[in-house]
């Protein structure tokens, strides 16, 4: 049997053929649960869960950067989604498995990794909510993309990243975004969630099944829903490699890669 370093590289020689074909077959977009999900789901919640309007944008935007960052974007080009590296960032934040050939398990304890990471280190003092965005994207991630692996991910179809085609799933996945949140709010803070899910999770549910043929009319659907349940205007999501919070985010990707990443 081939060692996972051996494999990977030579997977790459052999995919690297199929690439362009590939490439025209799949999207290229986001490989993940959407802007909604990721940016505007995780702000609404963290907000109904008591975080500072500042620490629930951070989390949010670590989650979405996710997406945009080219050190933790799944690779979309045909330069990229062969090559073993970004075959290591679908598995570490977006398909998330313990090694490339395992499929996505829901909730799973590697699912839940990177994010019980942040809230250990955060109880010792290490309060970093940049490295638990990180982490919520993958476990948001892995009742989306359950039933596929980091080789090919959904390469051929966007329709497991929208929420209202699978609801109730959705809404399972809402919960456990709260309940990774409540013990962030512990870890981090002293103090759980405020107890308040029965109603948010109503919100959600109505949220989640907003329908739209596009990404940008279901994110301004998203938006104009989140912004009335709040009271208040959503911050607007940030892709610039320059933002300011980005050598953090890009050092915790280094972080993960040296703590769960495998030899390339």
């Amino acid at each position: 049997m081939f060692h996972e370093e051996v494999f990977m590289t030579r997977l790459g020689k052999i995919l690297s053929g199929w690439a362009i074909t590939l490439s025209a077959l799949m999207p290229l977009t986001s490989a993940a649960y959407l802007v909604p999900v990721h940016y505007q789901l995780t702000y609404l919640v963290a907000q109904d869960c008591g975080l500072s309007d500042e620490e629930s944008a951070t989390i949010a935007w670590a989650n979405s950067f996710t997406d945009i960052h080219p050190d933790a974007s799944p690779g979309v080009r045909p330069n990229q989604w062969t090559k073993p590296r970004y075959i290591e960032i679908r598995r570490l934040f977006h398909f998330p498995s313990s090694n490339i050939h395992e499929k996505v398990e829901r909730n799973s304890s590697r699912a839940r990794l990177i994010c019980e990471f942040a809230c250990e280190n955060a109880a010792t003092g290490e309060i970093d909510p940049i490295l638990l965005g990180m982490g919520m994207h993958g476990l948001q991630d892995s009742f989306s993309h359950e039933g596929y692996g980091p080789i090919f991910g959904h390469a051929t179809s966007q329709k497991p990243d929208y929420p209202f085609l699978r609801p109730e799933l959705a809404e399972e996945m809402a919960e456990v975004t709260w309940n990774m949140l409540d013990l962030w709010s512990l870890k981090a803070h002293g103090i759980p969630c405020r107890n308040i899910w029965p109603v948010v999770r109503d919100d959600l549910a109505v949220l989640i099944r907003l329908r739209a043929d596009r990404q940008d009319e279901l994110g301004e659907l998203w938006k104009s829903e989140v912004e009335r349940l709040l009271g208040k205007e959503v911050p607007v999501l940030s892709r610039r490699l320059d933002d300011p919070r980005a050598p953090a985010y890009l050092k915790n990707v280094e972080r993960v890669f040296n703590s769960f990443g495998m030899a390339l």
